[in-house]
């Protein structure tokens, strides 16, 4: 049976490399142009977040159904429960970061019979009020060390495998050996509607991580 790759995620990877570029490019003069970049690059990294997730879970039920074959079933039973895991640690710090994106948009002033879109995105203070004053940024970056922590710690191998290349921020920021301000690095002096982005940009690496993980534990069954 050949294995499962990584899924060509040509979405995912521009959008990884192209958002912190057009991040940092706005000019105060255009400020328009740039929340429709924004507001553009956070839906692109919302439709990549989508198909990622679906290529996990047919991995998911591919590791499943090798479960009941003879064969592979001795392996199956050691990494599905693994795969589950990391899947359960990915959803978790997803949903989270979902939630952050809520009270973002009620800061930035979404009221509930409001639509979707009806919120300040050009609004920095709203940022500032919960990244900074409500220490939401510093939340949200243990968060995500803690999911690299708890996912690489599933099986020692995985983190053999993964712990040099998994990324949570950014490989900059990851790999930075000083000690950085997270806030004063990613929403310092930011608009709503890039914060947005940013966070789904998170939310991209979660996908990213897990479906790169879970293909692992498919692998090491029917290699």
């Amino acid at each position: 049976m050949s294995s499962i790759h990584r899924p060509a995620t040509k979405l995912a990877l521009l959008v990884c490399l192209v958002f912190p570029a057009l991040f940092f490019a706005s000019c105060a003069d255009k400020i328009k142009t740039s929340i429709n970049v924004y507001r553009a690059m956070d839906e692109g990294l919302i439709n990549s977040n989508m198909a990622i997730n679906d290529q996990s879970e047919k991995v998911l039920v591919a590791l499943q159904k090798e479960t009941t074959d003879p064969k592979m079933s001795e392996k199956a039973h050691v990494w599905y429960p693994k795969a589950q895991h990391i899947q359960k640690l990915s959803n978790d710090v997803y949903v989270y970061i979902e939630g952050l994106k809520s009270a973002l948009k009620k800061e930035a002033g979404l009221k509930a019979s409001d639509r979707p879109d009806s919120f300040r995105e050009n609004d920095k203070n709203a940022v500032i009020h919960l990244f900074e004053k409500k220490d939401k940024a510093q939340e949200l970056y243990e968060r995500l060390k803690n999911y690299k922590k708890d996912v690489l710690a599933i099986d020692p191998s995985l983190g053999v495998e993964f712990g040099k290349t998994i990324v949570v921020t950014t490989s900059t920021f990851d790999g930075a050996k000083e000690k950085q301000d997270f806030f004063r690095t990613f929403f310092d002096d930011t608009p709503t509607a890039a914060a947005l982005g940013l966070l789904s940009k998170f939310q991209n690496n979660v996908r990213i991580n897990e479906n790169r993980i879970i293909t692992s534990c498919y692998n090491r069954i029917v290699r």
